[in-house]
């Protein structure tokens, strides 16, 4: 599956063909919120760099649609760090920058996909984190 999202993201975003693939790897909240966050956060997923994307384990992004949505969010990173795109951006703004691309990719990619039935739940992007001095 994550092979298979990571084409749709390429398309959607416009980043260049990767054969490299992401190892997701499910880890407890608590864990996440220790790697991704300073104090305690509201983190789903975090992609750090390198090959691996962490996703809390109670999500199913096979069977959940919002979930999966998350999974798109963080490989819309990868591909940013494996296109070096924001590379030379000043550090608090690339991280703005980043982010906002990777909200309209998620918000665009689960609007193709929203069940008829319900109304998605968007991300909205909050701005800059409590570090970042913009």
């Amino acid at each position: 599956m994550t092979a298979e999202l990571l084409v749709v993201v390429q398309l959607l975003a416009g980043y260049p063909q990767t054969l490299a693939v992401p190892t997701v790897e499910p880890v407890p909240n608590a864990r996440l919120v220790e790697m991704a966050c300073e104090r305690p956060c509201n983190v789903q997923g975090w992609y750090p760099g390198g090959d691996t994307i962490y996703l809390d384990e109670r999500l199913d992004p096979v069977g959940d649609l919002w979930a999966r949505s998350i999974l798109v969010h963080e490989l819309v990173h990868y591909l940013q760090e494996q296109d070096g795109a924001f590379g030379r951006v000043p550090s608090c703004r690339r991280w703005l920058e980043r982010e906002g691309e990777a909200y309209e990719i998620q918000n665009r990619w689960l609007m193709q996909h929203r069940p008829r039935t319900r109304v998605p739940r968007y991300m909205r992007f909050n701005g800059a984190p409590p570090h970042c001095d913009t």
